[in-house]
This record gives C-alpha cells, sequence and structure tokens, in this order.
C-alpha cells in the first residue's frame, strides 16, 4: 500500500477508497463532513 500524505488525501481519497474497497457510505460519510 501507497504510503498516505495528509496534504494529498482530500485530492487522492476516491481512488485511496477504491484501492482499499471502502464502502459507498463511507464516501458519502467523508464527502458530506
Amino acid at each position: 500500500m501507497r504510503p498516505l500524505h495528509l496534504d494529498q488525501a482530500p485530492l487522492n481519497f476516491a481512488q485511496i477508497a477504491a484501492e482499499l474497497h471502502v464502502p459507498n457510505v463511507a464516501l458519502k460519510l467523508y464527502f458530506s463532513n
């Protein structure tokens, strides 16, 4: 797994989530905040 840089998290979160198989619910919660 690639290292996660906090400054890049907002830009790469969708890609990281896809690689980690994060449920869509988690994505909705993340972007709703």
